[in-house]
């Protein structure tokens, strides 16, 4: 074991000199404010010294000397008297408990000193001074030891800058010039990897990008999207759900505390729409996507949405700082559009699948399909990705859906391929599906109009053709000879 700071030996004091200290100490109990607890902690070492020497009679003596002493002195002396009693009495039978875990906070205190003490740096262990009880720290690589709690090296502990932790924020405009800069900063504590590009300054303040365009970081001028992605200007669209945009987050509220080990997953995402996650057998709460942005200028939130759920109950409300400005929707089977107008400032946007006490029906859920906040930006600082099923060109201020029977199965794509035989999708598909033969269901009849009484019947495949050999439309029938 390491020796304590300073080199405090057990051996210091013979058995008959500790005795009579002790005793002088307990007759000075007549006056107990000259006493005072420095006696008391005075007595409290001489046992704790003696019972580590094994002398057992000796802390017997001690302790009911303090006993003694506590009848004149005040109360909180005197419990830490009877403690120093206890411990003294339990060391001198030679017992090798020491003091509890919970009295001194570290695990596994023991009497021979070994104590490892989980939150101190690499290489530092605790002791315990078997002189004073009191522990000690020592590090043995270094050969250094201290009374103090060592502190960890938090450089050392701080983990390597990435390219990730790297985010960038323009400075307000100087009106003087005109200009702003662009600065750098890491969203977190590290240390060395990728360095923090330099500050650009003498930017243009008054630089405005239109739909399809946006504003490279630290650039002057504008530049169009590239072919696979698209900007709305000064705002971002969301439609690609393989992850959740930069400051968008999901959770689960619940009315009843009893409820709230209930499994929840929020908002569940699905490539080409987001959905309120499983919410049946759940009661009195709520699935909330949330999404917190900084409106430059006034602007507006527009999405698209269907619910499914039980009527005037359950369904979907949109708030915006937790004011509703969307009345709860119970059904819509289709895919419908809702605009909300948002002022300039900080704002905490909310779309809410809630659910009451009882009763569910149908899917129960709500999905969203696209999400637009516009005014969060004076110019984009990047263009959004069009998801797998939808293609867009150069400078797009928007994504168009793949035609029927071609598909996009990955996001960010410039065109659609097209399916191939004996199989098919419909607009907007990530992948084609095998087509089925046709039969006499999808083969639809159709009529001419009247001319002289009679009408042409034609018989062709119900569009969109999702079937593929089978049976065929029947040949027109031939019309009637040409008048002479």
């Amino acid at each position: 074991q390491a020796a304590p700071p300073g080199g405090v030996e057990a051996e210091a004091k013979s058995a008959g000199a500790m005795r009579a200290a002790a005793s002088s100490a307990v007759r000075g109990r007549g006056s107990p404010r000259l006493l005072g607890g420095r006696a008391i902690v005075f007595v409290a070492v001489l046992a704790l010294a003696a019972a580590a020497d094994g002398q057992a009679t000796l802390g017997d003596e001690v302790a009911s000397g303090i006993r003694e002493v506590y009848s004149d002195i005040l109360d909180t002396v005197g419990s830490l008297a009877e403690g120093v009693g206890r411990e003294a009495a339990g060391l001198g039978a030679g017992q090798t408990g020491g003091r509890s875990a919970a009295g001194r906070g570290v695990a596994g205190a023991r009497r021979d000193g070994a104590v490892i003490n989980t939150g101190l740096p690499s290489g530092w262990k605790e002791y315990t001074d078997p002189l004073t009880n009191n522990p000690y720290y020592s590090n043995a690589a270094t050969g250094v030891s201290s009374w103090s709690i060592p502190q960890p090296d938090l450089v050392a502990s701080l983990k390597e800058c990435t390219k990730e932790m790297v985010r960038s924020s323009y400075t307000r405009c100087d009106a003087s010039t005109g200009t702003r800069a662009l600065d750098y900063f890491y969203t977190g504590a590290c240390k060395g990897g990728v360095p923090l590009p330099p500050t650009i300054n003498s930017l243009p303040c008054n630089t405005t990008c239109g739909p399809g365009e946006f504003l490279p970081l630290g650039a002057k001028s504008c530049s169009q999207c590239d072919p696979g992605t698209y900007s709305i200007g000064g705002g971002y669209k969301f439609s690609n759900w393989e992850a959740l945009p930069e400051g968008m987050s999901t959770l689960c509220r619940f009315q009843l505390d009893a409820d709230e080990s209930q499994p929840c997953t929020g908002w569940v995402l699905n490539g080409t729409f987001i959905y309120s996650g499983d919410t049946k057998g759940l009661r009195l709460m709520d699935s909330v996507l949330q999404y917190k942005a900084e409106f430059t200028r006034a602007g507006t939130v527009e999405f698209e949405y269907k619910v499914d759920a039980e009527r005037r109950w359950d369904g979907l409300f949109f708030q915006v700082d937790g004011k509703k400005v969307m009345d709860l929707t119970s059904y819509k089977f289709q895919y419908n559009k809702f605009t909300a107008e948002v002022q300039p400032g900080f704002h905490t946007l909310e779309w809410v699948y809630h659910k009451d006490v009882a009763y569910e029906m149908g899917e129960d859920r709500a999905w969203i399909r696209s999400i637009q906040v516009s005014g969060t930006l004076d110019n984009a600082a990047r263009c959004n990705v069009c998801p797998k099923g939808f293609r867009s060109g150069k400078g797009a201020e928007k994504c168009e859906p793949c035609p029927m029977n071609t598909f996009a199965a990955s996001s960010s794509s410039a065109t659609c391929t097209a399916c191939a035989g004996g199989k098919f999708a419909y607009p907007g598909s990530a992948g084609c599906k095998q087509a089925k033969p046709c039969t006499a269901n999808d083969i639809a009849v159709s009529y001419s109009p009247c001319a002289g009484g009679k009408r042409t019947e034609s018989h062709a495949f119900a569009e969109p053709k999702i079937c593929s050999g089978g049976a065929a439309p029947p040949p027109p029938a031939p019309g009637p000879p040409p008048p002479p």
